[in-house]
């Protein structure tokens, strides 16, 4: 029971606090400022209030400056296609169907690359709410994506406390697995992939792609664990406010994403499609996700942590003289035929998502060569 009391007091931040508890939310969390607008040079800051050459896709001159940059460095962040093998719906259709995900589950549309290019190019700063784009004004504010993915308006949750213990028993394999610590004492940096549960593993997958678009997944950072908490434990989340986010620091560093979402904003505003616009193949956008084939399949537990279960087992068997005859072998879990069944999709899929991304690659070398050529005729 409550302490009367003591009601209230979860607010203080004086006091001492238990350890492995922080009194960051979500937002907190999130917080990054090393992509905001105090890093634009005096030059950029200038360039930014003068009028472009080409007013009707550039915002300023800063944005046409960008261009080039953005067309021939900056990669899109295509997402890929969500097909989940009924063996493991378990783990993601209550969750869908609950909170009103359904977009995770539809078919991906055509993409404009020149238009996600030139998006992020006039996304100069993270306070705009409208982008210019091609003569017309794209709204990136939380209702507009709201709109575009069909979810229903909710807050995100904000919690003071924040228990990264409990957040380790509800994700990972075992209390045991260690964080990865940063200079941060209050909170974790981040926990090893390779240490998630396949709940977490799986619903990691699906928020790496849809939400939260990382690159580099062999460590997954203190924002994206605090996704994945909140959706096991079911806490409100409102997914516009971490797309946003993420869209908004798209325009410093990283690839450019959500271009699936950015080509609908861009269709709801009627921008003009010219026939020289460039959009990714079906084969470069569609794929299977599931796993990454940087890392073991579904079910695979550390050697760290199946170590002291094989150490375990003899010393816990009878004596030569009492024990049963050596024939005789312990049958195998029921759950083992569906983990091998797993186990070889998942390297189908492996091996589907190689092929894929060595046909993207050249088709992007291609790309490249012939950019180039038409530049020297230019």
């Amino acid at each position: 029971m409550s302490d009367p009391q003591h009601k209230g007091k979860g607010k203080a931040t004086t006091g001492k606090r238990k350890r492995g508890e922080s009194s960051m939310s979500i937002l907190d969390i999130l917080h990054d400022d090393s992509w905001r607008e105090k890093h634009f040079t005096p030059q950029e800051k200038a360039d930014q209030l003068l009028t472009a050459t080409d007013p009707i896709k550039f915002a300023n001159i800063y944005c046409e400056l960008k261009c080039p940059v953005f067309a021939t460095s900056r990669n899109l962040y295509l997402k890929k296609t969500l097909k989940i093998p009924e063996e493991l719906q378990q783990y993601t259709f209550k969750q869908i169907k609950q909170r009103g995900w359904f977009f995770l589950e539809r078919n991906l549309t055509e993409v404009n690359a020149s238009w996600v290019r030139e998006f992020y190019c006039n996304y100069f700063k993270t306070s705009l709410d409208a982008v210019h784009l091609r003569g017309k004004y794209i709204l990136v504010t939380e209702k507009a994506i709201e709109d575009i993915l069909h979810l229903q308006p909710k807050e995100d949750m904000q919690f003071m406390r924040f228990d990264w213990d409990a957040v380790k028993q509800r994700i990972a394999l075992d209390l045991t697995v260690p964080w990865v610590m940063g200079n941060n004492t209050a909170m974790p940096k981040g926990i090893k992939l390779i240490y998630l549960n396949d709940e977490a593993r799986l619903w990691h997958q699906i928020l790496s792609n849809y939400v939260m678009p990382s690159t580099h997944e062999t460590e997954l950072p203190a924002a994206m664990i605090t996704l994945i908490w909140c959706v096991l434990e079911g806490k409100d989340l409102y997914l516009p406010r971490f797309i946003r986010h993420y869209m908004t620091r798209a325009h410093i560093r990283g690839t450019l994403p959500f271009p699936y979402l950015i080509t609908q904003l861009g269709c709801r505003a009627d921008v003009p499609w010219e026939l020289a616009d460039a959009k990714p193949t079906a084969a470069d956008c569609k794929k299977i996700i599931l796993h990454s084939r940087k890392f073991q399949a579904l079910g695979y537990r550390p050697p760290f942590l199946t170590a002291s279960d094989e150490t375990a087992t003899p010393s816990a068997a009878p004596s030569s003289s009492t024990a049963a005859p050596a024939t005789t072998t312990t049958p195998p879990p029921a759950s083992e035929p569906i983990y091998h069944f797993v186990h070889r999709l998942f390297q189908q899929l492996d091996q589907m998502e190689c092929r894929n991304q060595r046909r993207y690659e050249r088709s992007e070398r291609r790309n490249k060569r012939r950019y180039e050529h038409l530049k020297l005729i230019i």
